[in-house]
């Protein structure tokens, strides 16, 4: 397990870019098929980032590292492409994604992002009966970003549990406020 949402495979005995491309088309194929549990059926949407090992010589880190960021890029292009190797011209995303991981980590750490609150109200009486809230990173060059830029970074780099913590402790905080401004439906 790599982070929430990814695994890592690591696979032997491949000698060609075509043996990998075949093993992982097997791989995901045996994914896509319907599981139920207790009358539930999931149906899995994989997708793959492959980093081939021999070609420069990589460490372990290294290769993990090359194979996040070809997701990245594989997650970025949409559901339609479902495996992608990796190139130099992923590296330099790469060095992008790297770079917005720790100005998120930043961001979060000294208490700099926002959350922006829209309210449910009841239609007859038109009271406020509930909030819902919106996560935003206002960034000092990048502007307001919105949650789907850089939530797929916080769920790629493990950043996700630290920034839902974040958020939490955020919105309880203003619920209070609020509760105590006068909203009390909203404890």
């Amino acid at each position: 397990r790599v982070s929430d949402d990814v695994i890592g495979v690591v696979l032997t005995d491949i000698r060609s870019r075509a043996d990998a491309d075949n093993a992982i088309n097997g791989i995901v194929k045996s994914l896509r098929h319907p599981v139920d549990l207790d009358g539930q059926v999931f149906q899995l949407a994989p997708q793959a980032g492959v980093t081939l090992s021999g070609v420069v010589a990589t460490g372990p880190s290294e290769l993990i590292d090359r194979a996040l960021t070809t997701l990245d890029a594989v997650r970025h292009h949409g559901a339609d492409r479902l495996i992608t190797f990796y190139s130099d011209t992923l590296r330099l995303a790469s060095l992008t994604r790297l770079d917005w991981q720790e100005e998120l980590t930043q961001a979060i750490r000294k208490d700099e992002l926002e959350l922006h609150y829209q309210p449910r109200l009841t239609l007859a009486t038109r009271e406020i009966v509930a909030v819902e809230a919106f996560l935003r990173w206002p960034h000092k060059i990048r502007g307001l970003v919105p949650t789907s830029e850089f939530l797929p970074i916080a769920e790629l780099s493990g950043l996700s549990v630290q920034l839902g913590r974040w958020v939490l402790r955020r919105a309880c905080r203003d619920l209070a406020t609020l509760a105590q401004g006068g909203y009390p439906a909203l404890r």
